[in-house]
């Protein structure tokens, strides 16, 4: 079971001068480890979160007012938790003999959802950002993974391995309702809700070929936005809906692209790795 702590990791340190725009964080891999960055979400201003790090820190998500970025540190065996402006200590939220990893903030900024590692199974678990309540979401023999909030906070979106096949579904925080989003023997995964609440964007092994896809909150109306012979995987949604950004393998190497919501207008930000998640400054 998990439990929560609020202990430093020394020998970890924040980039200083760090400023909030617009930006994405995103994750890059240096020398076999992958590390945290952000960048403005036309590529540029790149800043590193945290260096002097020997092991990889994955999957990171902003707080709502973007002071904060929570993530799954010690190549994703705990969850941890940093200032973005460089000032205090990197906060150690979780403590599993196994593993936790894939947070997710809530909108409101009062709770992270993320992944934990039982003896047989991987669960979604909830606690509050300063890890004094836990609270765990689903119980049984599955592998879940990929839980994000709705940005209206009813619903946390994931993806499960069940009977042989990754599929989407949909939950209410306090472990009711849950409802299968898509039924396919085609590999679906890192499902990312529209700022209303109403879409959710997906990646799924299509025809033997990771692609980009939407659909309605409740599973239908399925559509295919990109279809091409190369890698298209890890989409996140911009704060105001309009656009998605995407990696996409090209020249050998994972890089970050954004499109239109309706998968026009695609161009590359020139940064490599894999995007997390996006905010805008109010």
């Amino acid at each position: 079971m998990v439990s929560a702590l609020g202990c430093s990791s020394p020998n970890n340190h924040l980039s200083s001068n760090y400023k909030l725009k617009e930006h994405i964080a995103f994750i890059n891999e240096q020398s076999g480890d992958w590390k945290i960055y952000t960048m403005q979400s036309d590529g540029t201003d790149v800043h590193q979160i945290i260096t002097g790090s020997s092991s990889s820190n994955l999957d990171p998500t902003w707080s709502p007012d973007g002071e904060m970025i929570a993530y799954g540190g010690n190549s994703g065996l705990d969850i941890f938790i940093v200032n973005t402006d460089g000032a205090g200590m990197i906060r150690k939220l979780t403590n599993n003999p196994l593993a936790d990893s894939e947070p997710h903030w809530s909108n409101d900024g009062k709770k992270i959802v993320f992944i934990s590692q039982y003896e047989k199974s991987n669960e979604i678990v909830i606690t509050d950002w300063e890890g004094n309540s836990v609270k765990q979401i689903t119980d049984n023999d599955w592998q879940e993974a990929t839980p994000r909030w709705s940005p209206d906070d009813n619903q946390i979106v994931f993806t499960s391995y069940r009977d042989d096949e990754w599929n989407i579904y949909s939950i209410r925080p306090d472990g009711s309702k849950e409802q299968q989003l898509t039924n396919t023997s085609e590999i679906s995964s890192n499902p990312t809700w529209s700022s209303d609440s109403s879409r959710i964007a997906f990646s799924q092994l299509h025809k033997g070929n990771w692609e980009i896809f939407v659909m309605e909150s409740d599973g239908t109306q399925v559509r295919q936005l990109t279809e091409n012979q190369i890698t298209d995987t890890k989409p996140i949604w911009s704060p105001d809906g309009s656009r998605i950004a995407f990696s996409s393998e090209i020249n050998g190497r994972s890089e970050i692209f954004i499109m239109d919501q309706d998968g026009k207008n695609i161009f590359s930000t020139g940064q490599s790795g894999l995007p997390s998640d996006w905010h805008s400054s109010k």
